[in-house]
């Protein structure tokens, strides 16, 4: 796993540098490595981005299509940003509007969502995976979504905890991003999905207070190294409300 942070103004230039990054890291570990996740930094959730790249044997969000995973450079063009507007302030319409726009975006162009950020005042910057179509059907795989929404005013790491392993066990739903917006958290889920997982919820590392940018990246690429390696899980998301001490990671198992 490697973790990168960049200002907000330059995810478009990370995503239309990625063929050169993946390079560089696939020279430096001999493996193929995507990015998994897109969420506000912890240490400087005003400027910056945290993006969060594992190798492609760790990844269980996407699924990856095999002639990419043999050419970096098209998995890396397979990586593509999108902007959506929603203008309402009601959260079910934010919700629904949300869901419509993953929905269409799939149907019409194979886009699965990696991560989203809230960008400017209703609008969200969405990271996506292209997912090719099947050889043998021409079709591609099922991809139902459903979204949840939980206040962050409120926000309790053990219930967040909890609603997530809820939603596993009521409907086999994985969650696959966490969204700000506004006073909530949007969460969107995979529903259907055959696979059982128990999600944990942990705080950061207090040792990355007032650490710059670039020792961010590297202390916490060390540590959910480590982490994983410990305590046989994945980190999968992160939750950034406003500073540090309120921000959580989500490991699952």
């Amino acid at each position: 796993m490697l973790v990168l942070t960049y200002a907000h103004d330059q995810l478009k230039s990370f995503v239309n540098h990625l063929p050169a990054i993946l390079d560089i890291i696939r020279e430096t570990t001999g493996q193929l490595f995507i990015p998994t996740s897109l969420n506000l930094s912890p240490i400087d959730r005003e400027n910056d981005l945290m993006i969060i790249l594992r190798s492609i044997e760790r990844v269980d969000k996407l699924k990856l299509d095999s002639e990419s995973i043999l050419d970096h450079k098209r998995l890396a063009k397979q990586i593509v940003l999108k902007t959506i507007s929603i203008v309402s302030k009601n959260l079910d319409e934010q919700r629904s509007i949300l869901l419509k726009s993953l929905e269409q975006l799939y149907e019409n162009e194979g886009l699965v969502l990696i991560g989203g950020i809230e960008t400017e005042s209703n609008q969200i910057q969405l990271m996506l995976y292209r997912q090719e179509r099947r050889e043998n059907t021409g079709e591609r795989p099922p991809y139902e979504l459903k979204i949840a929404s939980y206040p962050l005013a409120s926000f309790s790491d053990a219930d967040f905890e909890l609603s997530l392993n809820k939603a596993q066990i009521d409907s086999n739903s994985v969650m696959r991003s966490l969204i700000k917006l506004d006073g909530d958290m949007l969460v969107v889920y995979q529903e259907n999905f055959a696979e059982d997982k128990l999600y944990m919820v942990k705080g950061y590392p207090q040792f990355i207070q007032g650490v710059s940018r670039a020792e961010f990246s590297e202390k916490m690429s060390i540590y959910l190294n480590i982490e994983e390696a410990k305590g046989g899980c994945i980190a999968v998301e992160a939750v950034t409300i406003s500073n540090l001490k309120d921000s959580y990671l989500i490991y699952s198992q």
